[in-house]
């Protein structure tokens, strides 16, 4: 889906409620466009110890030079059910791990290992109360 895509769904939904009830609206409106978030943040790829933020939709983790931490930021600073994907992207040994800030965890765990060859996980944020863990 393309950017101009999105303005047309939210024009749509905009005229889909009446005048009196902006509050509904906007909220709506604001739901959508957090939940698109995915669609209009960044990849990037990392050889080293690195720390996520809410830009960061894909992180491609080569760990082919030595194993390393990718650190996930708080998740009150990523909009609740924007998710951030972390994929290693080597086939060697070394493990990328995944570290949660301020003690939050993704289904419990306060790190997750990548240690398969081309392993993916996608942690969905549940702003401000931590992570989940939604592909492994």
């Amino acid at each position: 889906m393309s950017v101009k895509g999105v303005n047309k769904q939210v024009a749509d939904l905009h005229d889909s409620f009446p005048d009196s009830n902006e509050g509904v609206k906007a909220s709506k409106i604001r739901d959508i466009i957090q939940s698109l978030g995915t669609l209009l943040t960044g990849i990037c790829t990392v050889t080293t110890t690195t720390t996520a933020t809410a830009a960061d939709g894909t992180i491609r983790a080569n760990a082919t030079g030595g194993a390393f931490t990718v650190t996930m930021p708080l998740s009150n600073s990523v909009p609740a059910g924007q998710s951030i994907i972390v994929k290693k992207v080597d086939a060697g040994g070394n493990t990328v791990t995944v570290a949660f800030s301020g003690g939050e965890t993704a289904d419990g765990n306060t790190t997750v290992a990548l240690s398969s060859a081309y392993a993916t996980k996608r942690f969905m944020s549940l702003g401000g109360a931590g992570w989940d863990i939604l592909l492994s």
